[in-house]
């Protein structure tokens, strides 16, 4: 049976996949209207497939945050990556750039644990570039405040010092308490 489905799924036309990751999109999200957490993982699989990707990157998103919430950072990391991938379908205004720089900021909670140091410092250099382009100063604090942690985890501590004295400065800007509390 799974191989007559594997033959009959990878022989189906593009439009016709994305046809049939559609309706069954629509199909759970009718079955599971307003208990959409319990099968978000199935709806962003769905969506992502159906090339729906506004819908697919916020579901993938949500689908990491669930992950992180279980402990289950593999199932995260993959989550948030694919969001990422997502992401360079949708128009590249600041509201995505801004949501990716999250969801960058985001993979530390994946990462940490797993001990992907490298991994989550190269999320966090290209969060700094998004966030620089931006000039989006409270974003660039908060990669800033990451790469401290990053690069002290690491052993880095000159590197980890400069990152940490750049976010106090950049946050002392900062309207936000929080913000400052943490650089």
């Amino acid at each position: 049976l799974m191989l007559v489905q594997d033959v009959a799924y990878n022989g189906a036309l593009r439009d016709k996949r994305r046809s049939l990751h559609r309706r069954a999109l629509e199909v759970i999200e009718g079955r599971y209207s307003g208990r959409e957490d319990e099968v978000i993982e199935n709806l962003a699989h769905h969506a992502q497939y159906a090339e729906q990707w506004q819908k697919a990157f916020g579901l993938l998103e949500r689908a990491g945050n669930k992950a992180v919430e279980r402990s289950a950072y593999s199932e995260a990391i993959r989550h948030f990556e694919s969001a990422l991938s997502v992401s360079a379908n949708l128009p590249q205004d600041n509201a995505i750039i801004r949501r990716t720089i999250d969801l960058r900021l985001g993979l530390r909670a994946a990462f940490g644990p797993m001990g992907e140091l490298v991994r989550m410092y190269d999320h966090l250099a290209a969060a700094e570039k998004d966030a620089e382009a931006l000039d989006d100063p409270d974003a660039l604090a908060a990669v800033k405040t990451a790469q401290t942690f990053v690069f002290t985890l690491n052993g880095d501590l000159e590197d980890a010092v400069e990152a940490g004295y750049r976010a106090v400065k950049i946050a002392a800007g900062s309207s936000s308490p929080d913000l400052k509390a943490t650089a």
